[in-house]
């Protein structure tokens, strides 16, 4: 048992014990020594410190002014939080709705989409964040998708119709056939039948090809070529039927200029143009045909004096089945220029017309690609 030989206890302190202290064995090593008031909530931080004389002293401090700021820092946050955890509840709420909004409206979208309103469209903030960048790039998708129904509605009405006609003559050439007693004109209705029946599966093999140039799956060969030789084959091939038509076809090709395409194809596309130069060029018309580079695209152009496309037949020019003006007259599928379309836009290129009536046509095929003179 220690005895105490010196205690100063000011006023502040009588509700301490302080003989607690002479139960505790002072220690310099050991953290503060807390005594609890008698009756209050306060607590006595003691500190001991040994002296040379053998004896030790213990200095003590009341913690009632750090008790007396928590508990006014504790009321000061329970007044300051409460209505900041309100505020900021109330403005998450509110910013929670302004960010979920674009997603509602696409839910509020997608709901009412049916095949007969494929036209709406999702309200934009223009805000420029993310979800108005989601918002733009789903009118985009439904744009792209209706566009592609009216696409499907159109090509199955201008197929039925188109199929029709050939189908009632095989129709009827078999019936007239099979009425002849004598069976003289079987071999001959035979042979009708057979080109009707071609006719068809060109324009059904035709109508293949173009979706699969507009949906990105049409098989491409591709390899280096060189593109004038290319032009200049088929222009061969074209330059006969020019000559007996009495049209003059003029050939301006640099030669030895190499791009990457699949040749079957875009000879295909080529051939087409040429066609229908020559077929809607008057006799004494005049065919271009000229080709190039630009940067590191290849430029195309087929120019006739033929009758020329109008205003307002031109944008509808490249659709399938069209037929208007003076080529409803002329004998072909109206499937030319869609199938031109479908392969130079699946070799990541673009084609255009420019036209006028009574002044002819120039048709340019734009193709992308690394090109070198060989």
């Amino acid at each position: 048992m220690r005895k105490s030989f010196y205690i100063s206890s000011p006023e502040k302190w009588q509700d301490f014990d302080l003989t607690t202290l002479e139960k505790i064995a002072p220690d310099t090593g050991s953290d503060w020594i807390h005594l609890s008031a008698v009756d209050d909530e306060y607590i006595l931080a003691v500190k001991s410190a040994h002296l040379s004389s053998g004896f030790w002293i213990q200095v003590g401090m009341s913690c009632e002014g750090a008790h007396n700021a928590l508990n006014r820092f504790q009321k000061f946050f329970l007044v300051a939080m409460i209505p900041l955890f309100i505020l900021g509840l109330a403005g998450g709420m509110v910013l929670s709705y302004q960010t979920r909004r674009p997603i509602r409206n696409i839910i509020k979208t997608v709901q009412s989409l049916d095949i007969e309103k494929m036209t709406e469209m999702v309200p934009r903030s223009l805000s420029g964040d993310e979800m108005d960048e989601l918002a733009g790039l789903f009118n985009k998708m439904l744009d792209n998708i209706h566009r592609l129904i009216e696409g499907m509605k159109n090509s199955l009405d201008n197929v039925a119709h188109d199929l029709r006609t050939p189908i009632t003559r095989f129709r009827n050439i078999a019936d007239m056939a099979l009425q002849d007693e004598k069976n003289v004109d079987i071999k001959e209705a035979l042979v009708k039948g057979i080109e009707e029946s071609d006719h068809i599966l060109k324009m059904l093999d035709t109508l293949m090809d173009i979706s699969e140039a507009e949906t990105g799956t049409m098989n491409m060969h591709r390899k280096q070529v060189d593109i004038c030789d290319l032009i200049g084959k088929i222009a061969d091939m074209y330059a006969f039927v020019a000559e007996e038509k009495g049209i003059d076809m003029d050939i301006n090709l640099p030669g030895n200029l190499y791009i990457s395409i699949d040749s079957d194809r875009m000879g295909q596309a080529i051939s087409n143009i040429l066609d229908n130069a020559v077929k809607f060029t008057a006799p004494g018309g005049h065919i271009h045909i000229n080709a190039g580079r630009f940067n590191k695209d290849v430029i195309i152009r087929v120019k006739d004096t033929g009758t020329g496309i109008s205003a307002e037949e031109l944008p509808m020019i490249w659709d399938r089945l069209y037929r208007g003006g003076q080529s409803s007259t002329e004998k072909g599928l109206g499937l030319g220029l869609s199938i031109v379309k479908g392969i130079v836009e699946a070799h990541n290129g673009h084609v255009e017309a420019v036209s006028e009536p009574g002044k002819g046509s120039t048709f340019i095929i734009r193709l992308p690609g690394d090109v070198r003179d060989a």
